[in-house]
């Protein structure tokens, strides 16, 4: 495929970003987060006793190893490597099309293998509106449980836990929810 751009944005149909924040998003992804997945939703894998990795929602956590892409920009190579002939994306995207699931994960795992870096969290000044139905994947009571095996068979596929720990993320501005805002803010907020 012939792209235009080196940006790629990924984004769900029941996300909604405001223009502003997506804006500051895109920026970011141009000055810092060109090498990695950059987006406004993270999520983390956690190490089990048993050995198992777990796909978790970063509770209790200020680092961060995955940039879910209902929300995020990519470089144009991320999403080439993961449609490459290369073995293990071929097995990446075949588990992710048996499963109906996953395909986010996948890229974060291609992402951190062909970049070496972790994500890069970007928060809008505002929250971003989440219209998804009552119904769907993620609404099944066994999601977790589909995500959870997502995360082991990509370790297992590549033979290792490529995700790297990110604690750092960038904030657009004041937020609407603290106690101090700027005059402007108080107006236009």
């Amino acid at each position: 495929m012939d792209y235009k751009t080196q940006a790629i944005f990924l984004s769900d149909d029941d996300i909604y970003f405001r223009p502003a924040d997506l804006e500051f998003a895109f920026q970011m992804w141009r000055l810092y987060g060109r090498k990695q997945l950059t987006g406004g939703m993270a999520r983390c894998t956690s190490l089990a006793p048993d050995g198992t990795w777990k796909y978790t929602f970063c509770e209790n956590k200020s680092s961060y190893n995955m940039i879910i892409t209902n929300l995020a920009f990519s470089h144009v190579a991320i999403l080439d490597a993961y449609n490459s002939d290369d073995p293990i994306a071929i097995e990446m995207r075949r588990y992710v099309d048996e499963q109906f699931n996953c395909e986010d994960i996948a890229l974060n795992f291609i992402a951190a293998h062909v970049s070496g870096s972790g994500p890069l969290l970007v928060r809008g000044r505002q929250q971003y509106v989440d219209i998804s139905p009552s119904v769907g994947i993620s609404k099944d009571p066994r999601h977790m449980a589909k995500r959870h095996a997502c995360v082991n068979h990509f370790v297992k596929t590549m033979g290792c836990m490529p995700l790297i720990e990110v604690e750092g993320r960038i904030e657009h501005g004041i937020k609407h929810n603290v106690w101090y805002t700027t005059f402007k803010d108080r107006l236009w907020g």
